[in-house]
């Protein structure tokens, strides 16, 4: 069974991006509060292991998103082969086949936050052995990715964040829209409790600005795109004061980001020794 859905998940993501790369092993894992998911290896096989990614936020449902059908992180997966590493991808708390959550779903909304996020991808680190290790993610991803650094400097060695989402004052004009989101799908799947995922989401916040000049000492990339009110330049721009050593990429399009951005993955996780 593992084989076959290996295979079918190889066909699904080669469908999407039209660049075949090697999935590897699926493990389950344990995370914070007693929630549990499903992490999977991309890349060369016997490469080494060199980074933890994290998905984006799935908008509509977020039973229906899962660490392979993201378009942006299949951006990512393209890079490996050039990059000669790994990557470990898993399903965020709350999508796909991550369980164990359901219990508290309604009454902790925050374990849906960016900021709680960050632990479980630090967990799926741990589980890995990496430590410290070169985490990053697109949108939700990237978000979890810099609180990770922010909160647990000792066990993070690099960041790839790829399109930031909105943040500050923008972010109060997508609260309501997470939050018209979560109604809809409360309606529609009333036995259902992912909505309360997408309210997480709608009280999540990066930390004040003003607060993260200069805060980390590491390697930073940022890989942004004009043209997308969800994910604006603005933040990538207010966020590129992280590091001395960061690259900021804006692209003219998210299609031409999807073009551009594996190459500056690829560079930046060879200098990851």
């Amino acid at each position: 069974m593992a084989q076959f859905l290996h295979r079918l998940l190889f066909f699904m993501v080669m469908a999407a991006t039209g660049k075949a790369f090697h999935i590897g092993e699926t493990r389950q894992i344990s995370v914070t509060n007693g929630a549990v998911t499903d992490a999977t290896l991309i890349g060369p096989e016997n490469a080494p292991v060199k980074f933890v990614w994290g998905h984006g936020l799935g908008s509509k449902d977020p039973e229906l998103r899962t660490r392979f059908n993201d378009g942006a992180s299949n951006v990512t997966f393209s890079a490996m082969e050039e990059a000669g590493a790994r990557c470990v991808c898993y399903d965020a708390r709350g999508h796909g086949s991550s369980h164990g959550w359901e219990e508290t779903a309604e009454k902790d909304r925050l374990q849906f936050s960016w900021s709680h996020l960050s632990r479980d991808m630090l967990e799926v680190a741990a589980n890995y052995g990496l430590e410290p290790v070169v985490v990053g993610g697109s949108s939700m991803g990237s978000a979890s990715a810099l609180y990770a650094a922010i909160q647990e400097p000792s066990l993070v060695s690099g960041l790839i964040l790829m399109r930031p989402p909105t943040a500050w004052a923008e972010r109060l004009g997508r609260k309501p829209q997470l939050m018209q989101a979560a109604r809809n799908l409360q309606s529609s799947k009333p036995d259902s409790l992912y909505y309360n995922v997408l309210l997480g989401s709608a009280v999540s916040d990066l930390p004040p600005h003003q607060a993260l000049d200069n805060i980390l000492d590491i390697p930073v990339l940022i890989l942004t795109a004009e043209g997308d009110p969800t994910h604006p330049v603005s933040t990538a721009r207010q966020l590129s004061t992280l590091s001395s050593d960061l690259k900021l990429v804006i692209s003219e399009s998210y299609d031409k980001g999807k073009e551009e951005w594996p190459q500056h993955i690829a560079t930046f996780l060879k200098r990851m020794e």
